[in-house]
């Protein structure tokens, strides 16, 4: 099966993913000044519904894991009128949950082949080179041995980003990948993991070593003495970069309970208290939680110590919850917390299942597709580890790895309805859907996908 060339979405998703998840126009002021992701966004949807029959690609796509994200937008939109923040709650969704959604569909929609899939993960891994080129050049250490003064994500965020990533790297890795290919997974490897130590974050610290483990014991993307490579470079990075600050802080993770960043002693300000009265928010508003991105002001008007000083006249703390399935509990209810777990579930066991269908080149799953498989369920299990630690269940990189997955499931069903219909010697057309639609020329872009397309002919 020929797979074509990027067509005009996939040159404008990349974009789109490098504005909403690598947040260039807050890197770039005068991209957050023009509005520059509201515009991207509108174009990138005109594209869509403009190029290769946008609305019969999202029937393609529905599946168990879009109504589940579905489901958590409808409790988030009906949660409005009962959250304690209605205005803020509304205009969260409006302005960043509903472009999440959007950006996520046109994601899994567009991805038409394993060809697609590869070059949105390669975008997204020279978007995450350029953010923390950015990061590691531009900010400190602090006193604290952590990054600070960032723009938009902080030091604990980042680090998620980067343990997500990580995987999509070692996939550039493979044997028979292009040499520019291995340089850039290699160049960016080094890179993030020198990113990852600067942030200091004992949540990406764990996140890693999720990865590193999932890498060792299941991933068979690469051989394994490849693989143990790679393994001891990440280590090698860490055991010469990390600073004794930066071991110190990790060390803590060992004795947490001595750690008042966790207990948060008797001010009620750290981690393990916040997720306690956080799972009391949700036993208290069980059905819609206390409303999307309202944590912080439940701490301040729910909780006992946040009434008892404020009757008192004494300050109290606003925290984000520090954990993304606390805060989906919290803000959204029990059915808010099933879904958005179940969500990542059944997408990590979709993509085992799709690597244990694995065949010989040519088949509906083949070593590649299996590889890919195996390299978002690694992604995605980095993200539920670090994610235990940051309020990161809104972020849109979370969506665009299950959009991927999401994606990479129609294609091989695709696959494997015409290798069936092939078998079985049907003389008709078959009718499993166009996985090549033909790209539909925009004015003003053939200069641009002529580019494109040569180098994409290169890969070949």
């Amino acid at each position: 099966m020929v797979e074509s060339g990027p067509d005009a979405l996939m040159m404008v998703l990349p974009f789109v993913i490098a504005t909403y998840v690598w947040r260039v126009q807050d890197l770039v002021s005068v991209l957050g000044a023009i509005k520059f992701p509201l515009l991207l966004g509108l174009g990138a949807l005109a594209v869509f519904f403009a190029t290769n029959s946008g609305l019969r690609r999202l029937r393609e796509n529905d599946t168990p894991m879009a109504r589940m994200v579905i489901g958590i937008a409808i409790l988030i939109v009906i949660g409005v009128p009962f959250s304690l923040i209605r205005g803020g709650s509304l205009s969260f969704f409006l302005k960043d949950y509903l472009p999440t959604l959007l950006l996520a569909m046109m994601v899994a929609a567009g991805i038409r082949h394993g060809r697609d899939l590869e070059w949105l993960l390669r975008t997204t891994i020279i978007g995450a080179t350029l953010y923390c080129g950015y990061i590691f050049f531009r900010f400190h250490v602090g006193a604290n041995g952590r990054l600070g003064g960032l723009v938009y994500y902080d030091a604990n965020d980042v680090s998620l980003l980067i343990v997500c990533t990580l995987p999509l790297i070692v996939y550039f890795l493979r044997p028979g990948m292009r040499a520019w290919d291995r340089a850039l997974a290699a160049g960016a490897f080094c890179l993030l993991i020198l990113t990852l130590i600067k942030a200091g974050s004992r949540g990406g610290f764990l996140g890693l070593i999720a990865v590193m483990v999932a890498l060792i014991t299941w991933y068979r993307g690469i051989p394994r003495s490849h693989m143990m490579l790679v393994i001891a470079g990440g280590f090698a990075i860490l055991s010469l970069r990390g600073s004794d600050q930066y071991w110190a802080l990790m060390k803590t993770l060992l004795h947490p309970t001595e750690d008042p960043n966790w207990t948060g002693g008797d001010m009620g300000e750290g981690r393990m208290a916040i997720w306690k009265r956080g799972m009391g928010y949700m036993a208290h508003h069980p059905f819609l939680g206390v409303g999307a991105r309202a944590f912080p002001r439940a701490e301040g008007v729910l909780s006992d110590r946040g009434q008892a000083n404020l009757a008192g006249g004494a300050g109290f703390k606003w925290s984000a919850a520090h954990n993304s399935f606390v805060e989906i509990g919290a803000e959204t209810g029990i059915f808010g917390l099933i879904l958005f777990t179940s969500l990542f579930v059944y997408t990590i066991r979709a993509m085992a299942r799709l690597n244990r269908k694995r065949g010989p080149p040519g088949s509906p799953v083949g070593p590649r597709e299996a590889a890919l498989a195996q390299t978002i369920a690694v992604a995605l299990i980095a993200f539920c580890v670090s994610g235990f630690f940051v309020s990161a269940n809104y972020f849109a990189y979370p969506y665009v790895l299950l959009a991927f997955a999401a994606g990479l499931l129609k294609v091989t069903r695709v696959r494997e309805a015409a290798a069936a219909q092939e078998v079985a010697g049907s003389a008709g057309p078959m009718d499993v859907g166009p996985v090549q639609p033909t790209p539909t020329r925009i004015p003003g872009m053939r200069g641009g996908a002529a580019i494109v397309q040569t180098v994409w002919r290169k890969q070949a």
